[in-house]
């Protein structure tokens, strides 16, 4: 019993060493991302509360920091994929596609 009780409070663990300031800097991090996507009037509370939300959701479902720090880097990139595809629509000129450079045949 004390081993079991012993592992779970080692998994447990990296949530104590967590600090406030690591979190709000991460959620800061979410709320930029989530701004370049969602066309919100400025002083809106709904990316700051889906910010919120979607760290908590992560930080309670996580068994270790790296599961922690892995989901919401990749949730920031494919938000980041997101927002470039996002640009290139709204304004194709800006964005030509990319070729490969052409060289002259001998």
């Amino acid at each position: 019993r004390r081993v079991h009780g012993g592992r779970k409070l080692k998994k447990m663990d990296w949530k104590a060493k967590l600090s406030i300031d690591d979190r709000k800097r991460l959620r800061a991090k979410i709320i930029s991302a989530l701004q370049g996507l969602l066309p919100l009037e400025p002083g809106s509370t709904k990316i700051t509360d889906a910010a919120t939300a979607f760290e908590e959701k992560v930080y309670t479902q996580s068994k270790t920091k790296e599961e922690y720090f892995s989901a919401i880097a990749s949730k920031l990139q494919s938000w980041g994929e997101k927002q470039k595809q996002q640009q290139i629509q709204q304004h194709p000129a800006q964005h030509p596609p990319q070729h490969p450079p052409q060289y002259p045949q001998q």
